[in-house]
């Protein structure tokens, strides 16, 4: 551990400082472009981009982070009572000035991609080597967490990676006021992050230059972690725990000690969960673009330990899924152990790595995060690659004529308008307070909209019943009963039916023809309902759990 030691940084040619900033820009605008090309394309989710939208939208409105979303789901309508994460409040003012979704995507992809910097100076002061800092921010900048973290839909949960790094960097050089902004800024993204800072306070703590420092740490980030969780959550959600713990640790208690207890005397348990298939390809996933180097250094890698046991532990599979956003967080700590292992690790190689020397060693690593790049594959969502993946289906994120109507369609829905909304397509339409997940409200909201048209049409036909119950979160059966029932609903008219979509008004006269509406379902059932293949539902879990992923949906995590 260098915290605190007096050694400068390491200097490099400017070359390299440039080519890293170059890395990042390039990073930063082709992440923004397929994150806001998946927004456009109708491939965004109610949860958690559209009510993290309206929370903020209600927020400018003057009422604290509100949604309509998560009531729906029976949890508190503040967001607070489901989440702690008071770096919302530094987002807000950007919020206000641009209302809409897509600047929360914008600022998701700067900041995941500025992750590179600490990255850099980071591997540049351990190895004393400008180079070696270069090809460890291009390992993390190829790392397919870090893509998959930004291509799904908006969390800060994401973001905290970023100020982990931030944080272990100003450690290692011994810059305390800044490692405690650093800090302080990830524990505000999400309340689980304080785990990692305690744990980094038990690491630092083994060092006896820095043992005050790191019990300090710990007993800070350990007491947020618990205040947060025992009394200002619970107080936002009117209940008496953190309402997550019973949904996802249900199988090992109803309160974080009785779940805390149960991982630590159920050995047997934990070790069959963490040695399931799944799980064990989840963690080949985060390892192995790093070369399993992380495993040479197991002290810095537990900083992420909490994280990752919060996540194989989870009865929700997308926690345990790299397809989806939970392994930012422990990205930094894994990062972090690779440059530490790297060193005892090529002197064991000994003459072979004489041979092949640095720059043949640093070419296998990023051959390596290449591979891995290309390869791995979320274990949920069927084909879904990193958009640069040779095997990822970029026509996922083509915006064409039928998607560019979703603007014609906000104009016709006033701002504030009550509006129950197919899953998808909620997030184009957030400013409002009442935001509804379709069929839900029907009888009440002002307005519905629903949209005929497959969001992945262009995908494998072995795959599409999968994807479009997922990208509508409603059985096909069900969906399709509960378009007919409002094409018989008088309460509403129908005020557009072009291209697939039928935006109805309550109280209106039908503007367009009923029966073309009708026809058109009827044609569009017959076609849904001939897929095969497996549909988004129903999946079994360790300890004898069957989850219905189906009517829990994917929620914020």
């Amino acid at each position: 551990m260098n915290a605190g030691t007096d050694r400068p940084e390491a200097k490099g040619p400017p070359a390299f400082f440039l080519a890293v900033a170059i890395l990042v820009l390039l990073h930063i605008g082709v992440t923004c472009w397929f994150s806001l090309a998946r927004y456009d394309s109708l491939k965004s989710h109610l949860h958690d981009t559209g009510l993290i939208g309206q929370s903020f939208w209600s927020t400018t409105q003057g009422r604290f982070f509100v949604n309509s979303v998560n009531p729906e789901a029976g949890r508190s309508e503040y967001y607070f009572g489901n989440h702690f994460t008071p770096i919302y409040f530094l987002i807000a003012p950007l919020y206000w000035l641009f209302p809409t979704p897509k600047t929360l995507l914008i600022l998701q992809s700067i900041l995941l991609g500025l992750g590179a910097i600490p990255v850099f100076g980071l591997a540049r002061f351990i190895f004393d080597n400008a180079r070696a800092g270069l090809a460890f921010a291009i390992l993390y900048l190829l790392h397919p967490a870090l893509w998959f973290a930004n291509l799904y839909d908006f969390h800060t949960e994401a973001i905290s990676g970023t100020f982990i790094l931030y944080a272990i960097l100003y450690l290692e050089i011994g810059a305390w006021p800044q490692f405690w902004i650093a800090a302080t800024l990830a524990m505000a993204c999400k309340e689980q992050v304080s785990l990692v800072f305690f744990m980094l306070g038990l690491v630092l703590a083994l060092d006896p230059r820095n043992r005050k420092r790191g019990l300090i740490l710990s007993a800070v980030s350990l007491t947020v972690f618990l205040v947060v969780m025992t009394l200002i959550i619970p107080a936002f959600a009117g209940t008496s725990t953190h309402p997550y713990v019973a949904e996802r640790y249900g199988h090992l208690g109803n309160s974080l000690p009785q779940v805390v207890w149960a991982t630590l005397t159920r050995p047997l348990d934990v070790a069959a969960q963490l040695t399931s298939g799944r799980h064990l390809y989840y963690l080949a996933c985060l390892l192995g673009p790093l070369l399993f180097l992380p495993l040479g250094a197991p002290l810095r890698l537990a900083i992420g330990l909490p994280t990752f046991l919060a996540n194989v532990l989870s009865a929700v599979p997308i926690t345990h899924d790299i397809g989806f956003y939970h392994s930012a967080s422990i990205l930094p700590g894994m990062f972090w152990a690779a440059m530490y292992a790297s060193g005892p690790v090529l002197c064991k190689l000994g003459r072979w790595f004489k041979k092949i020397g640095p720059r043949g060693w640093t070419a296998l690593l990023l051959v390596n995060a290449l591979f891995w790049h290309a390869r791995t594959q979320s274990a949920i969502l069927p084909g879904h690659f990193p958009p640069l993946s040779p095997s990822a289906h970029r026509t996922d994120y083509d915006v064409g004529e039928h998607e560019n109507l979703i603007r014609e369609l906000q104009a016709q829905v006033p701002e504030g308008a009550s509006l129950s909304v197919q899953f998808n397509l909620a997030s184009h339409f957030t400013n409002r307070f009442g935001l509804y997940q379709f069929p839900n409200r029907v009888g009440d909201v002002e307005y519905i909209l629903v949209d005929l048209t497959e969001p992945y049409r262009k995908r494998p036909a072995e795959y599409r019943r999968f994807w479009l119950e997922f990208m509508i979160q409603v059985k096909i059966p069900r969906y399709l009963e509960a378009v007919r029932e409002l094409l018989r609903d008088s309460r509403y008219g129908l005020l557009f039916s072009r291209d697939g979509y039928l935006l109805f008004h309550k109280g209106a006269v039908d503007s367009t023809d009923r029966d073309a509406a009708r026809q058109h379902i009827e044609a569009v059932g017959r076609l849904w309902e001939s897929y095969t293949g497996r549909g988004y539902g129903v999946e079994k879990r360790r300890w004898d759990a069957v989850r219905p992923t189906m009517d829990a949906r994917i929620q914020d995590d």
